[in-house]
């Protein structure tokens, strides 16, 4: 299918120019004289454009002009933040400038433009569209194998990606071993969800599953001391009656200790001495009674720094530490993304029938997922609740309401993406250079940024000197 772009412009010249200069190319130019009429052939097919070119200024019957031209670029974003959009205009002024910026546009064609100038713009959006693609790719790389989507599988674990597969299976396969097992992992990546599936599948699978949320008892060693082994009436005050514990409810089957790097010195002293004796004494009394239980514990992946630094005892780290499975982030398995949306979609649409548009599918794949599958089931949950209709486009998502964490890249992977950007920058100003024939100003213009800008970056970058064709010949290399 041929390239397809979209000319929303009020006076004919501008449509025929436009198509003039693309007639040599296998680009399809669709045009419209209205916002109206542009923004309708746009909703019919969101997805579909190469790139879409607005007009800024619009007659109207009244024959009064109106700036409308932002106001359609906003329309756009709604429907499809990724296509491409240029201003046409005539407008130099920094008040359009800004105007156009705030309202999402890409790039800015002041008329009357040259056909090389439009021939740039259009390779920038292939270039644009290649890179999305690429991203909502899947390859066989990243896939689980056989057996590893059986392991996810017997867990219930949702996804497909090799990264999760590989944690499944070695889940899997201790699974029925009498040994603890240490789940590593951020907030929201699933912990628990391992650890019940590990439940499931092992020799405890028919007996009690109780989970501690060991947040509760930050620096509360004596409700730590009550809920896990239990208390007898009169222990203290307010305990008008015997209290069975989370430990003697486990016993004979799985204890669960989410967040185990909580938990303050005395009760990590308490908890290592259960480990070791597997025996409890009730509060207000002197008795040990037995116990046996299946340990699952999960915590945050720094838990061995913790220990490095003297706030998580050694002995219990090391007792708790006879198997570790590190729980990848989101970021990590970007490929069980949609696998999880349409789990989702299933779990919270009952009252209507949604499904993802492919727009909406990708802003949620390039998104910073720290690692919280729950803030993904969080923001599918609200984008159904938003959407007019069956379908969830990009505008109904919520992803501003997710916390954006701190981002603790290494210098390695910070230095290659600023090489990378530095790249395409450095592609960007040559090909503004070769098409104003190294007039500075014009170039700034086209880059939409400042002219001592301009100059600054190419004598920072050894390129203030370059001819035109000197210019090309870089861009050429690159």
């Amino acid at each position: 299918m041929n390239e397809r772009i979209l000319v929303i412009d009020d006076e004919h010249l501008v449509l025929d120019a436009v198509k003039v200069a693309l007639k040599e190319t296998d680009i399809v130019v669709e045009t419209a004289s209205s916002p109206e009429e542009g923004i309708r052939l746009f909703r019919k097919s969101p997805n579909g454009f190469l790139s879409i070119l607005v007009d800024n200024q619009f007659k109207q019957e009244n024959q009064k002009v109106e700036v409308l031209g932002p106001m359609v670029v906003r329309e756009i974003r709604k429907l499809n933040p990724q296509v491409q959009v240029v201003m046409l205009s005539g407008d130099y002024s920094s008040e359009a400038l800004k105007s156009w910026k705030e309202a999402g546009t890409d790039k800015y064609l002041w008329k009357p433009f040259k056909k090389e100038q439009l021939h740039a713009y259009i390779e920038l959006a292939r270039e644009q569209k290649r890179k999305i693609e690429q991203l909502c790719e899947d390859t066989e790389d990243f896939y689980a194998n056989q057996r590893e989507k059986m392991a996810m599988d017997k867990l219930g674990v949702i996804g497909v990606s090799k990264a999760m597969g590989e944690v499944a299976l070695k889940a899997f396969e201790h699974a029925k071993k009498d040994i603890t097992v240490m789940l590593l992992g951020e907030t929201g990546t699933g912990k628990e969800v391992f650890a019940r599936g590990i439940h499931k599948n092992s020799l405890q699978a028919e007996t009690e599953f109780i989970s501690v949320d060991c947040t509760r008892y930050k620096d509360k060693t004596d409700l730590f001391e009550s809920e896990m082994f239990g208390h007898v009436k009169g222990a203290f005050t307010g305990a008008d009656r015997d209290r069975t514990g989370f430990v003697e409810a486990a016993d004979g089957g799985t204890l669960f200790l989410d967040e185990i790097h909580h938990l303050n010195a005395d009760a990590q002293a308490k908890l290592l001495r259960l480990i070791q004796n597997r025996s409890i004494v009730k509060v207000g009394e002197h008795k040990e009674k037995p116990v046996q239980f299946r340990l699952i514990v999960a915590a945050k992946p720094s838990l061995r720094k913790m220990v490095e630094e003297g706030t998580f005892l050694p002995d219990l780290f090391f007792r708790i530490y006879e198997l570790d499975l590190l729980i990848p982030t989101l970021n990590d398995r970007k490929e069980d993304i949609k696998p999880l949306i349409l789990h989702f979609l299933k779990k919270h649409s009952s009252e209507k029938e949604v499904s993802f548009a492919q727009g909406a599918y990708f802003e949620l794949k390039k998104h910073d997922w720290p690692g919280n599958v729950r803030e993904l089931e969080m923001v599918i949950k609200k984008s159904i609740i938003n959407s007019k209709d069956e379908k969830i486009m990009a505008k109904d998502l919520c992803l501003e309401s997710i916390e954006q964490k701190s981002n603790e890249m290494s210098v390695y992977t910070m230095k290659k993406l600023e090489e990378k950007q530095l790249k395409e920058k450095t592609k960007l100003v040559l090909r503004a250079l070769t098409l104003c024939d190294n007039n500075k100003k014009h170039a700034a213009d086209m880059l939409d940024m400042k002219r001592t800008t301009l100059i600054d970056f190419l004598t920072k970058n050894n390129l203030k000197n370059v001819s035109s064709n000197e210019a090309r010949e870089l861009l050429s290399s690159i």
